[in-house]
């Protein structure tokens, strides 16, 4: 079953742009309707909201890591996350198929 999230781009350097709806992401109460109440208590009518820059990417974060089926990837993409951020990604440079 498909269940849509929002609108959700990564543009790179801790940046993103996230457009989410609260019953895609928030699992707030039970039912629907909890979850549709508490969002309009806070928000009025507004479907969506939007977030920039951090914001969007810890939304954009939370999202994909909530979203994986086991244990194991999650460790696998924490550890990854946190050694890219202590050490940065390794820089590798590739000499296959250039002409000396």
């Amino acid at each position: 079953v498909f269940k849509d999230k929002g609108k959700m781009a990564y543009i790179g350097e801790s940046k993103a742009a996230a457009e989410v709806m609260p019953a895609g992401v928030l699992r707030l109460g039970e039912g629907k309707l909890s979850d549709y109440t508490f969002w309009r208590s806070l928000y009025g009518d507004q479907e969506d909201v939007r977030f920039l820059g951090w914001a969007g990417f810890a939304v954009w974060r939370y999202t994909y890591f909530s979203t994986m089926f086991s244990l194991r990837n999650q460790y696998a993409v924490g550890m990854d996350w946190s050694r890219s951020a202590l050490f940065g990604r390794p820089a590798t440079s590739s000499v296959v198929g250039t002409a000396n």
